[in-house]
């Protein structure tokens, strides 16, 4: 009788599409999460963050699966969603989120419970000191405890495409990536000088 039982909780997960966790290790500083994201559309304010966070955790929309998910021009509210198993000596992550050019995008961070702990906005019509990380890329601070199990949603908005790689970088890593992207800027339009 377990064993059924067992086998039915397995093929109901399976079925519903359930949303597993990308495991940040101790090993790895660097991640390309896009193709962990699920994705759900919705009409301009149909859905609040927690009706597309419970929406999205009981397995609709669809798993996006790609490195680089463009959605093409959009007027919906594009919801997407990433869950995050910190298992890392990290407590500090930089998510580098969808492209600059979208018009506004909200971070909003939940525990398991489903309680909200963080809501952040970006995007190329907030004003620059509004950001939460003042950098010309969609770059969203998160302080994640070690061994926390939370939630991340997206709300992307705007007039233009909605294209939406995420990345998740550690402090050093970033940093790094950070450094070598000016410098090759610096070259690049140094020699445009010369």
């Amino acid at each position: 009788m377990q064993g059924r039982l067992w086998f039915a909780g397995l093929c109901f997960v399976l079925a519903t599409g359930a949303v597993q966790a990308l495991e940040l290790g101790k090993q790895v500083s660097d991640y390309q999460a896009s193709p962990e994201l699920r994705w759900l559309e919705a009409a301009p304010g149909a859905l609040s963050p927690e009706n597309a966070l419970a929406a999205l955790r009981s397995g609709k929309g669809q798993r996006l699966g790609s490195r680089y998910p463009s959605m093409g021009f959009r007027k919906q509210d594009q919801w997407f969603l990433l869950n995050l198993d910190n298992q890392s000596d990290t407590g500090l992550w930089y998510l580098h989120a969808g492209r600059p050019h979208l018009d506004y995008l909200d971070m909003y961070v939940y525990d398991q419970a489903g309680t909200l702990l963080d809501h952040q906005r970006s995007g190329d019509r907030v004003p620059f000191a509004a950001r939460p990380f003042p950098h010309h890329q969609l770059i969203y601070p998160l302080a994640i405890p070690q061994q926390a199990q939370w939630s991340v949603l997206f709300r992307a908005r705007g007039d233009n495409v909605i294209d939406f790689p995420l990345s998740i970088h550690a402090p050093d890593e970033f940093n790094q990536h950070d450094g070598y992207l000016k410098l090759s800027y610096g070259f690049y339009f140094g020699s445009v000088l010369i």
